[in-house]
């Protein structure tokens, strides 16, 4: 695997769990929402190509968009699970941005591996 990725993943970790942590200052659950958002901005951040590249070969001739968007829809909902169980108070700021940066991602990748197959 390339070490970009990896570095991708570290920043995403970095970037995302401190969002997390800043935007639930106030929560005394801010330490676990904060890794939660980390760990899962990490594990995102490797697999969502190939989560783009399953989706495209799996609906054949789809829209770029749709292949982004189902899978912004996916790793977007277990995020907000993740985030529902372990009790984060600010859900929805948590992770609007993550949500945007990602679909802004997908479709720029889903748009490079469509025009590849």
């Amino acid at each position: 695997m390339k070490k970009e990725k990896y570095i991708s993943a570290i920043f995403a970790f970095i970037l995302w769990g401190t969002w997390s942590y800043f935007i639930n200052i106030k929560d005394e659950n801010r330490f676990v929402s904060s890794f939660f958002q980390g760990i899962a901005s990490f594990l995102i951040t490797i697999f969502m190509v190939h989560l783009i590249v399953f989706f495209n070969r799996l609906f054949i001739n789809s829209s770029a968009y749709v292949v982004a968007i189902l899978t912004v829809m996916i790793t977007s909902s277990i995020v907000f699970i993740g985030h529902l169980l372990i009790n984060t108070q600010n859900i929805f700021y948590t992770i609007a941005p993550t949500v945007i940066v990602s679909l802004l991602f997908s479709v720029f990748m889903a748009k490079k591996v469509s025009k590849v197959n």
